[in-house]
């Protein structure tokens, strides 16, 4: 081979070998720089990350006590509405008691007022019956017999209208409740 030849060949292999170093150090420093690029990347979808799961656990803890706050409401509401039935319930309790006393009242009164008028004519009818027996004594003594059994009868109507004021309170309905 002349020297010529072997110093071009030598050349263009050192040109050669200067190129693909060249290239091979391009490819590098561009790699490098993907790499860096990715690395930044990387760090920052971790970051996007670590931010998300911030915002998601202070809405959570935002939701977690809106959540207690609005249970918290909602039992104060139902001891309200508790209290509300239960003075409701004594105030009818109240008025039913009311209600069964004038009622008992009212029939103690009827009771009086029919035991007072059932006596004031039982009463009169033996006096009735009484004159007449002294004025059918003796003439007609048949008459006599029979106002003896009228007399009973009075008797046991006035017996009768006195046990009626007894009952008139246990033989009510509102005495059976």
């Amino acid at each position: 081979m002349p020297p010529d030849a072997s110093a071009t060949l030598d050349a263009a292999l050192s040109l050669l070998r200067l190129n693909e170093e060249q290239r091979a150090q391009h490819t590098l420093d561009a790699s490098r720089a993907d790499q860096r690029i990715s690395t930044l990347c990387v760090a920052a979808l971790y970051a996007l990350n670590i931010a998300l799961f911030l915002l998601l656990f202070r809405n959570l803890g935002i939701q977690l006590d809106k959540q207690a706050r609005v249970q918290k409401a909602l039992i104060t509401q139902q001891e309200e509405l508790d209290q509300l039935v239960f003075a409701r319930t004594r105030q009818l309790e109240a008025l039913a008691w009311h209600l069964q006393s004038v009622s008992e009242n009212e029939e103690t009164e009827l009771a009086r007022e029919l035991h007072d008028e059932l006596g004031s004519i039982l009463t009169a009818s033996k006096m009735d019956v009484a004159w007449v027996r002294g004025k059918l004594k003796d003439t007609e003594p048949a008459m006599a017999e029979k106002r003896a059994l009228s007399a009973i009868s009075i008797r046991a109507s006035r017996s009768s209208a006195a046990s009626s004021r007894t009952c008139a309170r246990p033989c009510s309905p509102t005495s059976v409740w």
